[in-house]
Order: structure tokens, then C-alpha cells, then sequence
């Protein structure tokens, strides 16, 4: 199987159908960024071949966008040779639907396609998609175990292949004898152990835990005789402690030391309380000084802020009475100048409108042939529109391109099966003289033409009698279910027989030739359309009578009388304008000089109260500094006199604490020495050292069964050994094909590199390299998803080499690969792509350039 084309309907993302393709036979690449697209065609194209269209399982679910709708998927695949089309549609709460077409022809619809899908494809492979099919983020070569079904269907689809290619298992597995004594040395080493260890309740289990209790024990007797002679030693380092603590002529000299501290800190405290009064007393003067001083500067700035009011408020008055006068006179102007002006714009306007009147009729009388154009255009673009919108009606009564093809199909279907039942039916020949003496239905039989029986006939004997002939019907329901489909198709339209469908639709498609004819020239006529043509005929002026083309004036004279009377009209508003700008600065100076002698009264009359409001300014600074010096002087000596308060402060702590902490440690020893005394008593009467001897012993022997039992195991570990690597020889045969299709790739990424196999799962599970073997489980992410990568390409080959070539997919694989490796993994793809088709889906769009492959898109449809 071969992948050509892969279509998207209301999937996720793709609101709108969209497909990928052509697809070529070897690399295709389709490169896109995240959230592009590419993992939700990897799942379609998955639930198109494994999830049936009957249901509303999870993974179609996943596929159904915010939107809701129907989910369709399609491809075009090309097998033996054969082009394929495939189509499965789902739906929430009703059922699907599924529809296959060979060569262009339906083939099959329902449940057929389903069941041609397991026999051809599905069912054959074993289903490729766990095999073959890599999705995103796996990097491991088994599929999910929590799936055991799909990985057994994969393990059966993988044994089917290399059994078909090496031989059969049981012949290169080894012989009964072989397979007995492997069972009874399996039996034996059940009985000792399990996957994971020892056996539960078994010998080996029974002497590892003799050991481990009888170690538990002499460890558990080893630290308590250690603990009991810890306590002695501890007992007398106590005792050595506690007579050191309660020395008195120590704690005599401890309590001088305390009482001449507490006394130190008295004084000191003492001290630093006549230093801040000091301090304070010297703060008191000098806010006083700064009070006086700032008072006398008051004093002074109140008279001089005065004295420059009154000043202010005399220049105002005058300059204020003169601004006024000039704006009186301003005033005056500006009458004078508009009455002028008002007198010489009448005389204007009187002149523009006679002007205007003179044009308006010129107009008119050069606009009547532009009317009579206008006008002939405009009814033959109507008259267009007309004949094209009854066209246009006419087209959309009869049947599309569409509905056609879609009848027409309907009667190659219906002629196709009945092409079928006439070449499964019978025939008979006449072979003898053409004299007409046997008939067929009533109608002589020509010798030697064979003549198809499909439905009941009558042979026509002369002389002899009748031979009648049932002949069995053969596709009879698929011919009458096409017979029926044609005819409902024929009944929709009301349309008697194929014909009379083929007339209509010509009809309506001369009818749409027509409407775009008239379409195209409506627009010559109106290329703006027709309502621009209406508008631009109403602009033009209305037509003018006889007695007003008679009374036309000279155009020239009337102009120069506007033009001079518009000049002495702008002379006059411009003189007036000149007049209402000086009259207006005039008075806005006349307003701005009574603000400013208004602010000058008010900041005359805010000086005369302030001067007022004012204190007596002070007299005894002099005074004020003296006393500040001489509280100054006396802080100042305080403070070279005190002791250091913070230092005798921290000695009389530290000695309280020395104290306090000597009776803690006093009390705390006695009961430590009283709790040792009695785990002393204790470990004397329990015969430690008794104890400890016997469990010695004792777990001495324990150790010699155990190393008894665990050489029996592994005598029986190494028998077993050697009969599954005599087994194994002839096992290897098995795995040779797939072993050779990987040797090559090997070897391009690690030289000389095997792969050890799983008999179970028929998969890798360790790598051999450089003389070592590494389980894959061990292995780094990126090498896991290499190998993976190879196995996948080596089975792909296999099948391709089998007969049963199918598609290999890979969603975002060897996103761990670094940048040598991956351009090794591209060689290999393209030395694979000989024999397989191969879809690579990846975002990572600066490194797959290297792949060298024919790129696909998202193609809207």
C-alpha cells in the first residue's frame, strides 16, 4: 500500500476541508510549525483505518473541533498497481459513513469497506500502525503495555512476518529432551527464586532470613553493650562536671564579680541622666535664639512689601484711566468701518448672483448633448440588467454542473451492473440452416450468434414444441438498487429520462452564457454601475426655455462688474477688520490694566493688615545667644566626663548570664547523672556480654546454610545457562532477517553494533557494542529513539520484501538526535526509501532540511 493523497473535513483545526499530497514513493517531508497541523493528521489517518465509522469512540472524539459537526477523513492509495479512494465519516448520536471507489468506480459502502479494510489491510499486516506508524513523543520500540491488545496484535503481526521468512518456530527452537530438562532446572530454580529474588516460603528465602534476624540480633547486642559502657564513661565525665560547678570559693569570686558590675551600671545610668538634661536644656535655648531671629525677619520683610505696594497701586491708577480712553476711540472706529463694509458687500452679492444667473444658463444650454448621451446609455444599461436578470432566473431553474455529474454517475453506475449481470449470464448458440424454424421469444435465431440469457426466455422448436429456460437472477439488487437510485434522481427535477436532463442543463448553462453577456454589457454601459448613471444624469443642469436664451448677457462684462465689485467689498472688510483688531487690543489692554490695578489694591490692603497684625519685634537677642553658650558648655563637659554605659551594660549581662546558665547546667547534670545510674543498674543484670556471644555464634551458622543453599542456586543458574545458549544457537536463525536489514544502519551510527532479541516479544532489548551489552531501558533517550527509528525502517523493508509493502510514518521522531546523528538517520531513510513509501511530520524546520525530500503542505481544497 501507497499513500497519494490524504484529505482533512472538520477535523480540529481544519474547519474547512484541506488535504496533503501528491505523495511520492520514496521521502515525502512535511515540515510545519507547532500546532500546525501535523500530529491531527497523524491521529486521522489512524482513525481512518482502525476506528470503524458506526461508532463515537474517544479517539474520533478527539478529532471533532469546538464547532461540532461531522469528522471526515480521506485518502488515495495505490495497492497492486490499483488506485484506491477511501472516505469514513463520523457523527455524535447517529451513525457514520464509509465509502470506498476503485479506479473512480464505488466499490463498496458500510460494513463492506469495513471488512475490506481488515482483509487487505488491517487484518493482513497484523495493523502497521503500532509497528510502523511512530507518534509523537515515542521513543521507545514496544507500544504502551497498559495496551494489551494492541501490543499483541503488533507481537502477533511481527511473528507472522519473520516466521514466514525464516520457517516455522518450532523448528529452530530445539528439541523435547532439550525442553524437559530446562523445565525441571526452571522447576528446581522456582522453588529457590522468582524474577525478583528469593521465593517467599522457599529455602533460599528461609535461610536469608535466618541470617538477617541472627545479624539483626548481634548488631541490636553489639550496640547495647557499646551504649551500656558508653554510660560509664559518660557517668564519669559528669561527676567530674558537676564538682567543678559547685566549687564555692568559684562561686564566691562569680558573685563579687556580679555585685561590682551591678554597681558600675548604676553610676553609669546615673550619668547619662544629667548629660540628657544637659542636652535638653542647651535644645531649649537655642529653639528660643531661632524664634527671636525669624520674628525680626518678619518684622522687616512685612514694612518693605509695603512700602512697594503703595507704589504699585499709584503707576495702575494711571496707566488704567489712559488704556480706557483708547478703547472709547477704538470703538468708535469700528462702527464707522462696518457700516462701509456692509454697503459694498451688498453691492457684491448683488453683482454674483446676476453672474451666477448668466452661468447657470450657459451651462444648460452646453449640457442638452451630454443629456441626450446620458440618456441612451442609461436605457440600454436597464434594458441589459433586465435581460440579464431573467437569464440569470432561467439559469438557476435548471440543474448545475453538479447535480449533472452526479445523475451521470448514477447511470454508469446503472449501465455498469448491468454490463455485470450480462457477463455472468448465460448464453445460447444456434448452430444449423437460417430457416428460421427456431425462435427465441418469437425472433428466429441467427446461426451461429450467441445470444445472452438474463432473464426467463422460450426456445421456439418447429415441429416439435416449446423449451423453456429459468435462468437464475445474479446482481439483481445491486442493478435495482442503481436502476432506483437513477430514477429518484430523474424525479427530483421532474426530469423524464436522461435526455430531458441533459437538455435542461445545457439550457441553463446558455442561460448563465446569456446573463454574463448582458452582465458584461451592463458594465460597458455603466461601468460604475447604473445608479452612477442616474446620479451623474441628474447633475447635469435643467434645460432652459426660448425667452431665457434670448435675455443671455455677455458672460465678460457681468464677470469684471463681480470682480470689481468683490474687490471693493474685500477692501472695506478688510478695513473693518483692521478696525475691530486695534478697537479689540485696545480693549483687551484696557481689561488686562484694571485686573493688574485690582491685584495691586488687593495686595496693598493684604500689606496694610499684615503690618498691623505685626508683634513688637524682640529685644533680648543677645540675651538668648549668651544662654545658649553656656547650655552648651555644660552638656558638652557632661559628656567628656560620662562612662561607656553600652560596655558596662553588656559586662553586667554577661555575668547574669553566667550565673543563670551555671544553675542550669548544675540541674541538668544531676539528672543526667541520675538517669545514667540507672541504665548503668540496668545493663549490669540483663548478662549483655552472655548475650552477645551466643548470637555471634549463632548467626555464624546461619551464614554457612545460606552460602550452601545460594551454591546450589547457582550451580542450577549456570546449567540453565547453558542450555538456553545451546537453545539459543539455533534460535538466532530466527532473527537473521531482520538482523541483516539492520546490520548496514547499525553500523552507519556505531560501527560494529548487534542487537540482542527478545524470544518473548520479538523485540530488541539490549544493544552490543565494543564487547559490552547495554539493556535498552539504560540507554540515553536519543540513542533509545535511534534505535527504535532502524528497527521500524527494518521491519518496514521486511514487509516490502514479503509482498506487503505499507506506508511508514513518522510524527516528530528523532527529536533527540543530535546534528551528526541526524543526518546519518537521513541517510538511511533515503537508502530504506528504495523499497518503502516513507511520510516524515516534524516542526523542526532548520534541521529537516538536510533531509533532502520532496516537501508537502496543508493545501485548502
Amino acid at each position: 500500500m501507497k499513500l497519494r493523497r490524504i484529505r482533512l473535513e472538520n477535523v480540529r483545526r481544519f474547519s474547512e476541508p484541506v488535504e496533503i499530497g501528491p505523495l511520492s514513493d520514496g521521502v515525502s517531508l512535511l515540515c510545519e510549525p507547532n500546532e500546525a497541523g501535523k500530529s491531527t493528521l497523524f491521529d486521522a489517518l489512524h482513525a481512518l483505518f482502525f476506528q470503524r465509522h458506526t461508532g463515537w469512540p474517544k479517539e474520533v472524539q478527539g478529532l471533532q473541533p469546538r464547532s461540532g459537526g461531522k469528522v471526515a477523513v480521506g485518502c488515495e492509495m495505490e495497492i497492486d498497481g490499483v488506485s484506491w479512494r477511501l472516505r469514513k465519516q463520523w457523527q455524535k448520536g447517529s451513525g457514520g459513513e464509509a465509502r470506498l471507489w476503485r479506479d473512480g468506480a464505488l466499490e463498496a459502502q458500510g460494513d463492506a469497506v469495513e471488512d475490506w479494510l481488515h482483509a487487505r489491510i488491517t487484518g493482513a499486516q497484523g495493523g502497521p500502525a503500532g509497528l510502523l506508524w511512530v507518534r509523537q513523543g515515542r521513543v521507545r520500540v514496544d507500544v504502551d503495555k497498559r495496551d494489551k491488545a494492541a501490543s499483541a496484535e503488533e507481537q502477533d503481526a511481527r511473528r507472522d512476518l519473520l516466521t514466514a521468512i525464516s520457517g516455522a518456530m518450532d523448528d529452530v527452537t530445539g528439541g523435547e529432551r532439550m525442553d524437559r530438562a530446562l523445565s525441571d532446572v526452571t522447576a528446581e530454580l522456582a522453588a529457590l527464586e522468582t524474577k525478583r529474588g528469593a521465593k517467599a516460603g522457599g529455602a533460599w528465602a528461609e535461610a536469608e532470613a535466618s541470617v538477617a534476624h541472627w545479624d539483626a540480633r548481634r548488631e541490636e547486642l553489639r550496640a547495647q553493650v557499646a551504649m551500656f559502657r558508653e554510660a560509664l564513661d559518660e557517668m564519669r565525665r559528669t561527676g567530674v562536671d558537676l564538682a567543678a560547678l559547685e566549687d564555692e570559693g568559684a562561686e564566691a569570686e562569680r558573685r563579687r564579680k556580679l555585685a561590682e558590675a551591678a554597681m558600675a551600671l548604676e553610676a553609669a545610668r546615673r550619668h547619662a541622666d544629667r548629660v540628657a538634661g544637659a542636652e535638653a536644656t542647651a535644645r531649649l535655648a537655642r529653639r528660643e535664639l531661632e524664634a527671636g531671629t525669624q520674628a525680626l525677619a518678619r518684622d522687616r520683610a512685612a514694612r518693605a512689601d509695603l512700602a512697594e505696594a503703595t507704589e504699585a497701586e499709584a503707576r495702575l491708577a494711571a496707566a488704567t484711566e489712559a488704556a480706557g480712553a483708547r478703547a472709547d476711540s477704538g470703538a468708535s472706529a469700528i462702527a464707522e468701518a462696518e457700516r462701509a463694509a456692509a454697503l459694498a458687500g451688498e453691492s457684491a452679492r448683488a453683482a454674483e448672483d446676476r453672474l451666477n444667473a448668466a452661468r447657470k444658463r450657459a451651462a444648460a444650454m452646453a449640457a442638452a448633448d451630454t443629456r441626450a448621451r446620458l440618456s441612451v446609455q442609461l436605457d440600454r444599461a436597464d434594458a441589459a440588467e433586465d435581460a440579464r436578470i431573467a437569464a440569470a432566473a432561467r439559469a438557476a431553474q435548471g440543474p448545475d454542473a453538479r447535480r449533472l455529474a452526479e445523475v451521470e454517475g448514477l447511470l454508469q453506475r446503472r449501465d455498469a451492473q448491468r454490463a455485470l449481470r450480462a457477463a455472468a449470464a448465460p448464453t445460447v448458440t444456434f448452430e444449423g440452416a437460417p430457416d428460421g424454424a427456431v425462435t427465441l421469444d418469437g425472433q428466429p435465431l441467427e446461426p451461429g450468434q450467441a445470444v445472452s440469457l438474463s432473464t426467463h426466455a422460450e426456445i421456439g422448436l418447429a415441429g416439435l414444441g416449446r423449451l423453456r429456460i429459468a435462468v437464475p437472477e445474479t446482481g439483481g439488487s445491486a442493478l435495482a438498487e442503481a436502476e432506483a437510485a437513477l430514477r429518484r434522481a430523474l424525479s427530483e427535477g421532474d426530469w423524464p429520462d436522461i435526455e430531458a436532463l441533459r437538455r435542461a442543463a445545457r439550457a441553463a448553462a446558455d442561460a448563465a452564457n446569456e446573463a454574463e453577456a448582458q452582465r458584461r454589457t451592463r458594465e460597458a454601459l455603466a461601468p460604475d454601475g447604473i445608479a452612477a448613471l442616474r446620479e451623474a444624469l441628474a447633475r447635469l443642469p435643467q434645460p432652459i426655455s426660448a425667452d431665457e436664451e434670448e435675455e443671455f448677457q455677455d458672460l465678460a462684462d457681468l464677470e469684471a462688474a463681480a470682480d470689481a465689485a468683490r474687490a471693493e467689498a474685500e477692501a472695506g472688510e478688510q478695513a473693518a477688520a483692521r478696525a475691530r483688531a486695534a478697537g479689540e487690543a485696545a480693549r483687551i489692554a484696557a481689561a488686562e490694566a484694571a485686573a493688574e490695578l485690582r491685584a495691586a489694591r488687593s495686595r496693598l490692603e493684604t500689606a496694610r493688615r499684615a503690618v498691623a497684625e505685626l508683634p513688637d519685634p524682640p529685644t533680648d537677642l543677645e540675651a538668648r545667644e549668651a544662654a545658649l553658650a553656656e547650655a552648651e558648655a555644660v552638656h558638652d563637659a557632661l559628656l567628656a566626663e560620662a562612662p561607656d554605659l553600652e560596655a558596662t551594660e553588656a559586662r553586667h549581662a554577661r555575668l547574669l548570664s553566667m550565673a543563670e546558665q551555671r544553675q542550669r547546667q548544675i540541674a541538668t547534670l544531676r539528672e543526667t547523672r541520675a538517669r545514667l545510674r540507672e541504665r548503668i543498674d540496668q545493663g549490669g543484670e540483663a548478662g549483655l556480654e552472655e548475650a552477645l556471644a551466643e548470637a555471634e555464634t549463632r548467626a555464624e551458622d546461619a551464614r554457612a546454610g545460606l552460602d550452601r543453599i545460594l551454591f546450589e542456586r547457582d550451580t542450577l543458574r549456570c546449567l540453565r545457562d547453558a542450555l538456553q545458549e545451546a537453545r539459543s544457537e539455533a534460535r538466532d536463525a530466527y532473527f537473521a532477517p531482520v538482523a541483516r536489514e539492520l546490520r548496514p544502519l547499525l553500523a552507519d551510527l556505531w560501527g560494529e553494533a548487534e542487537l540482542e532479541w527478545s524470544e518473548d516479544t520479538l523485540l530488541p532489548v539490549a544493544l552490543r557494542r565494543r564487547g559490552a551489552e547495554e539493556p535498552l531501558d539504560i540507554l540515553s533517550g536519543g540513542t533509545q529513539e535511534q534505535i527504535a527509528f532502524l528497527v521500524r525502517l527494518a521491519f518496514a523493508r521486511l514487509l516490502a520484501r514479503a509482498g506487503r509493502p505499507a506506508p511508514l510514518i513518522l510524527d516528530d521522531a528523532l527529536v533527540y538526535s543530535d546534528d551528526d546523528r541526524i543526518e546519518k538517520m537521513f541517510d538511511a531513510l533515503h537508502r530504506a526509501a528504495g523499497d518503502i513509501q516513507i511520510l516524515v511530520l516534524s516542526c523542526r524546520q532548520r534541521a529537516f532540511t538536510r533531509l533532502g525530500a520532496p516537501q508537502v503542505r496543508f493545501e485548502p481544497v
